[in-house]
């Protein structure tokens, strides 16, 4: 996905959320996306469900000063000025890698059995940092596109007895 269009993506999304809006309903041809919300200290892990060929937007209380995450090569993390709370994380596999799931008749695994076959080999952790050394982590993981998160609010709770 080129730049531009991710940046489009975002700023829908951030629009679409600051206006408490929810795409979808009965009648809609739109899929209905909605918006998963998590409580998360330092001591917990929170998972984020990831699409191939999914955008997932993650937006906090407070703006991320920093995101540490070992696997640039299958996941981009990207910010907006535009809405500074949020990150967009975009799974990416090459198409060479996409391959080596293929079955002995040259078939791709296709919903629940790719996503596992890619959560598998792929799957990876995040850090993000926040002011006064607060952090929050959380695991990237890949799903089926039926089931990825579109939109996650992430309360921050920082306890005392939580601070790492």
């Amino acid at each position: 996905m080129k730049m531009k269009q991710v940046l489009s993506v975002l700023s829908f999304a951030a629009t679409a959320l600051a206006l408490g809006l929810v795409i979808g309903g009965k009648g809609s041809l739109a899929h209905s996306v909605g918006v998963r919300e998590v409580s998360a200290s330092s001591c917990e892990v929170v998972r984020l469900n990831l699409g191939l060929g999914i955008t997932t937007q993650v937006v906090f209380e407070q703006e991320p000063k920093v995101t540490l995450y070992a696997d640039h090569r299958h996941f981009r993390i990207n910010t907006n000025s535009l809405s500074p709370r949020s990150l967009a994380i975009i799974p990416f596999v090459e198409a060479n890698e996409l391959n080596a799931f293929r079955d002995a008749q040259g078939r791709m695994p296709t919903g629940a059995a790719l996503a596992q076959a890619l959560d598998k080999s792929f799957k990876t952790n995040l850090f993000v940092f926040f002011d006064n050394n607060n952090q929050l982590m959380f695991q990237l993981r890949f799903v089926d596109k039926a089931q990825a998160d579109y939109i996650v609010r992430v309360k921050q709770v920082f306890k005392e007895d939580c601070v790492l």
